[in-house]
């Protein structure tokens, strides 16, 4: 029974080997088939940068110009290199062995061992391109900003930084552009004056803010000092200096606003009641006048304005003089300094003119009764004189020439004397 057995195992051995070994070659082909190579391309790899603070010992900066990432293609069995992502390799230039050019090899490897002896990498980007320049500094002043606003009837007055500079190291190509150093403060409503830390931060010319690797300042925050101060609200007053050309008067004056907003301490605000504007000049002036002061330069020194560029809008009008002749009579001249011990009598010509002059508002309508005519015979003794006329100058106008009359001067009898007293 057991020959039988052994027999039938041994039939046909040769075709039997022939099978296997078509079996075998059928798996290889199979095998081959379903796990053929691949490529594939794998972009922005991170390129480590070693042995940067070889530059930086030197004194210097540096800043990629070009591969900072890089770019590789690999080929390998499809089970394997399916399943590769960019975070399976690891890419690196040593940047102590710079070339005269400032570049350095970029070299890129699988991070798995068994990986990388199964695949072939090609560098796409094969090296990494520097800029290299001198560390400058500069020193700038802290700029403050403020957001949001304080409360209502308080004013912001002139925030202070420590430190109020601020010394900036860096590349010279990139501290050249840099126009302010700023810290920003939130105002949120307060009414008490504060001190708040804040960062500070580089800003260009357009007013965007550098954030550069290299850039080292030797404070990144300040403490602010916030003040807040009450304010008050007074009124503004104005006068001028020197006169008109001769024949001009002011015919008007306004001028806005008329009152302002101060700010300052208690005590001082209190010793405040109107801003005074004391010196606009109409000297010789023959022409109207507008003009627009700024109204902080006439304040004490411990008050300041709510708006701070705030300006007065001033404007004068001159007018040039009309002239009008008006008739004089004896009864219009009073008489002052009479002497109890003489008599006087007053010749008044007929017509008797005087011309006065003055802005046309009030010389068309002026009589002669408001030219306060009057003589003085305090310093008359007896005897014939042209004694001059003058006037009670009200402002409103000018009397144009010298005027007079003739005053005969006698002395009493005695027997008048007696009846005058």
């Amino acid at each position: 029974m057991n020959n039988l057995k052994k027999s039938k195992i041994f039939d046909h051995l040769g075709l039997k080997l022939v099978a296997l070994i078509i079996s075998f070659f059928i798996w290889l082909i199979v095998m081959n088939v379903d796990d053929y190579k691949i490529t594939r391309t794998f972009t922005d790899i991170q390129v480590e940068q070693l042995n940067g603070d070889i530059i930086e010992q030197q004194g210097m900066v540096y800043d990629v110009v070009d591969g900072e990432t890089a770019s590789i293609i690999v080929k390998g069995p499809r089970s394997i290199v399916e399943k590769l992502t960019t975070s399976d390799f690891r890419a690196y230039a040593d940047l102590s062995r710079l070339s005269v050019t400032n570049t350095a090899e970029i070299k890129v490897e699988a991070l798995n061992a068994a990986v990388d002896s199964q695949i072939s990498i090609e560098i796409n980007t094969p090296t990494l391109t520097l800029s290299i320049e001198e560390t400058a500094s500069i020193e700038l002043p802290i700029k403050i900003v403020t957001t949001g606003s304080v409360a209502d009837n308080r004013a912001l007055g002139t925030c202070v930084p420590t430190p109020n500079l601020v010394t900036v190291e860096g590349p010279a190509s990139v501290l050249s552009t840099i126009t302010e150093l700023r810290a920003v403060v939130g105002l949120s409503g307060n009414s008490e004056t504060f001190d708040e830390k804040v960062s500070i931060m580089a800003f260009d010319a357009y007013g965007k803010s550098l954030e550069n690797k290299h850039i080292k300042l030797s404070n990144t925050e300040v403490t602010v000092n916030v003040p807040i101060y009450p304010t008050k609200t007074v009124p503004v007053e104005l006068f001028t200096t020197g006169e008109p050309a001769e024949g001009y008067s002011i015919k008007s004056m306004s001028y806005t606003p008329q009152e302002v907003v101060i700010y300052g301490s208690e005590e001082a605000l209190e010793g405040v009641q109107k801003i005074v504007i004391p010196d606009i000049s109409v000297a010789d002036a023959t022409e109207g006048i507008e003009e627009n002061m700024l109204i902080s330069s006439y304040l004490p020194d411990d008050i300041f304005l709510y708006d701070s560029n705030q300006q007065i809008a001033v404007s004068i009008t001159l007018e040039e003089h009309i002239q009008k002749k008006l008739p004089i009579k004896e009864e219009n001249i009073s008489i002052k300094g009479v002497n109890s011990n003489y008599t006087y009598k007053m010749i008044v010509p007929s017509p008797y003119l005087v011309t006065v002059s003055g802005l046309s508002d009030y010389i068309d309508g002026m009589k002669n009764t408001e030219l306060g005519s009057y003589v003085d015979y305090s310093d008359y003794t007896p005897g014939e004189y042209d004694v001059p006329i003058q006037f009670t100058n009200s402002g409103d106008f000018d009397v144009i020439g010298d005027y007079s009359v003739r005053v005969i001067v006698t002395e009493k009898s005695t027997t008048e004397q007696s009846t005058d007293e």
